[in-house]
């Protein structure tokens, strides 16, 4: 079961998002209706095109010791926070909406740009490394996919703003993250070159983490 964990999440999630955000989109009016709309349909791409490009080459794959049970709470809490958003919400104002749209978009591209950057290095298990990719997204930040990940659903949960999402994204997915870059570089420091690469680079935020 836990091989297939992420070909299972993926549509549960997408269906999940699919039938709480449609549903709060269709309460508001006008405007923030089609934004609503327009957010929705923006995460479920993402979900299609992640689920795509990395999610069935993994499901498979033998869980590896490296991963360190970090995947389940950290899909745990990615799910839970994107569905509490639109669960949850009340009147949405388009002014949110437009600036969650434009992060959430944002988030999504960088996640996907850091994924087809590894290419068939990518895994949603933390996996011993291979070649070490340091060009594209990666000249940045050690971590662009976490960023991403992080970034994405900061614009969710600003489009469809409640406190519960709030403190989920804060208190779960944020924690997860941080828990899964620590597990994944203890194993990247086996891989040459990573200690001048890590050297240069902040983890998540240039400047900052």
């Amino acid at each position: 079961m836990r091989r297939a964990l992420p070909l299972v999440l993926t549509p549960l999630l997408g269906a999940g998002v699919l039938g709480l955000g449609v549903a709060t989109a269709l309460r508001q009016e006008g405007l923030a209706r089609l934004l609503a709309l327009t957010t929705v349909a923006v995460y479920l791409a993402w979900v299609v095109v992640e689920a795509l490009v990395a999610t069935r080459p993994d499901a498979g794959r033998a869980v590896p010791a490296e991963d360190r049970g970090t995947l389940e709470p950290y899909a745990l809490a990615r799910a839970a926070t994107a569905l509490a958003a639109p669960a949850l919400a009340g009147p949405l104002g388009p002014g949110p909406l437009a600036l969650g749209l434009g992060v959430l978009t944002a988030g999504a591209l960088l996640r996907l740009r850091a994924i087809v950057a590894l290419g068939a290095g990518y895994s949603h298990r933390v996996r011993a490394p291979g070649a070490l990719v340091t060009g594209g997204v990666y000249r940045a930040v050690r971590h662009p996919a976490y960023a991403g990940m992080l970034l994405a659903h900061a614009g969710w949960v600003a489009a469809f703003y409640t406190w519960p999402a709030l403190a989920l994204l804060a208190l779960g997915l944020v924690p997860a993250v941080l828990a899964r870059i620590a597990v994944e570089e203890r194993a990247l420091v086996r891989a040459p070159g990573w200690a001048e690469y890590a050297r240069g680079r902040a983890r998540l935020l240039p400047g900052v983490f």
